[in-house]
């Protein structure tokens, strides 16, 4: 898959959580307060089962000096589930199974990644494309006053920007 917008960033990462074996819905968020109530209404309202939450913080503009401009989208991924009980043991067997989880969308990603590259250059195309999630994965305990447990995960997603910034 071609990522060229914020759109389609999203569409990228809600592929991946869909074919992830295990999470059970896939919520795009909104940022600040507004991704808090999201959450909120979401657990307290909607809940469908372990949920991978995608945010995109903020975005980055760079020129290589040749004339090609690149736009690093700055986002993060959140596997989150309600445990099964309230005790130690309950949140430590959701955060292993969450975990486990995010760690199997990286792979994904990374693959997707190597096989959208390679597709575009056997068409000839040239297509600067790169997912970088960050070192660490954190774990969460309670967000939005909601008690859950799960991983998150920052991850930086660069693509070429010419397009958006030179419309033809």
């Amino acid at each position: 898959m071609k990522i060229t917008d914020l759109i389609t960033l999203t569409d990228f990462f809600e592929g991946i959580a869909k074919r992830t074996e295990g999470i059970d819905f896939f919520l795009p968020l909104s940022n600040g307060e507004k991704a808090i109530d999201e959450i909120e209404s979401y657990y307290t309202n909607d809940y469908k089962g372990t949920t991978a939450f995608f945010q995109m913080a903020e975005s980055g503009r760079k020129d290589n000096g040749a004339g090609l401009e690149s736009l690093t989208f700055m986002c993060s991924m959140t596997v989150a589930q309600k445990p099964d009980g309230v005790g130690a043991r309950a949140g430590l067997i959701t955060r292993d199974r969450t975990q486990k989880l995010l760690l199997s969308m990286l792979g994904q990603i990374e693959l997707a990644v190597e096989a959208s590259i390679e597709e575009l250059e056997d068409e000839g195309e040239s297509y600067e494309f790169s997912v970088a999630p960050a070192e660490r994965m954190f774990p969460i305990g309670q967000l939005a006053n909601v008690n859950l447990e799960g991983h998150y995960i920052d991850i930086d997603v660069t693509i070429p920007a010419n397009h958006l910034l030179y419309p033809a």
